[in-house]
C-alpha cells in the first residue's frame, strides 16, 4: 500500500463516529493519523457527520439518511466506533478494497473485549435464520460473509439506496432497527440482514486488524500486593512513617 500514492483518487467518504460521551484520546489519536494516510493516498472527506448522545439505532440512522438525501455528498460512510484503536493504514487499506473489489460493503475485524475475544464477525444461517459467530479465521484474506458489527465498516451510497428501497424496510426501525427486546437482532445486525435481503455481499477483509479498548480496571491494594510479589524483597526501601523518602 506504500507504494501506491494515488490509489483512492476518485473516492470521497463522510466519517461517522457516534459517541455517548468522553472519547479515550487513544482512539482519536490513532482515527486522525490513519485519515491523514488515507488522504495523502487520495481519498477525499466529504465532512465528519457523527452523532453524540444519541442511542446507537437512532445514531446510525441519522447518518444513513443523511447520505439518503444527499447522495452527492459522498461515495459512501467510514463507520469508526469510538472505542476502536486504528492502525495508521486502517483507512487506506479498507478503501483500496473499496475501489478494486469494489464494495459496497466492507469491514475490517476487531475482537470482543471479554473473554474469549471473538472477532466480531458472522456467518449467516439460512436454515435457522440467524448469524453464527466466526470462531477462527485466516490470516490476510478477503472473503464474504453474513454480519459484523460496525467497528471499522465502509457502507457506499448503493447499499443505502438498497435497504431503504426493499419492500420490507420500515420507516421506524430505518437502516438500524433494534429488535433485540423482541428476539431479533441489535442495530448492527439488522443493518447486516437487511443488505443480505438486498443481495449486496458484505466482505471482510482479515489484514485489517484493528485494537478494541478494553473494560478499564480499578486498581485496589491487592493489586500492590500482587505487583510487589514480582519484587525481590532487598530491592524493596521501606519507608518510616514522619520521613521524608531520599
Amino acid at each position: 500500500y506504500e507504494d501506491i500514492m494515488n490509489e483512492l483518487d476518485g473516492l470521497k467518504a463522510v466519517l461517522a463516529i457516534p459517541t455517548y460521551g468522553n472519547v479515550d484520546p487513544r482512539c482519536s489519536k490513532s482515527v486522525r493519523a490513519a485519515i491523514m494516510t488515507a488522504s495523502n493516498h487520495g481519498l477525499k472527506w466529504a465532512g465528519d457527520i457523527s452523532p453524540d448522545r444519541m442511542g446507537w439505532s437512532a445514531a446510525r440512522n441519522v447518518v444513513a439518511q443523511r447520505l439518503y438525501i444527499e447522495p452527492e455528498l459522498a461515495d459512501g460512510i467510514i463507520w469508526i466506533d469510538s472505542d476502536i484503536v486504528l492502525e495508521p493504514d486502517s483507512l487506506l487499506k479498507l478503501m483500496y478494497n473499496v475501489k478494486n473489489i469494489p464494495a459496497d460493503f466492507i469491514s475490517g475485524v476487531y475482537h470482543q473485549r471479554l473473554p474469549y475475544h471473538n472477532p466480531v464477525f458472522y456467518s449467516w444461517n439460512p436454515d435457522i435464520n440467524r448469524f453464527q459467530p466466526a470462531e477462527s479465521y485466516p490470516d490476510n484474506a478477503v472473503a464474504e460473509a453474513g454480519g459484523c458489527g460496525f467497528g471499522l465498516v465502509w457502507t457506499g451510497y448503493k447499499l443505502i439506496k438498497a435497504i431503504r428501497d426493499l419492500p420490507s424496510f420500515e420507516e421506524k426501525g430505518g437502516w438500524f432497527p433494534d429488535r433485540r427486546d423482541v428476539g431479533g437482532f441489535g442495530e448492527d445486525l439488522s443493518f447486516c440482514y437487511q443488505a443480505i435481503q438486498a443481495k449486496v455481499p458484505l466482505w471482510i477483509d482479515t489484514g485489517i486488524q484493528v485494537g478494541h479498548m478494553g473494560e478499564q480496571k480499578v486498581v485496589v491494594k491487592s493489586d500492590f500486593m500482587e505487583a510487589k510479589k514480582a519484587v525481590k524483597e532487598e530491592d524493596l526501601v521501606p519507608v518510616k512513617w514522619g520521613e521524608i523518602p531520599k
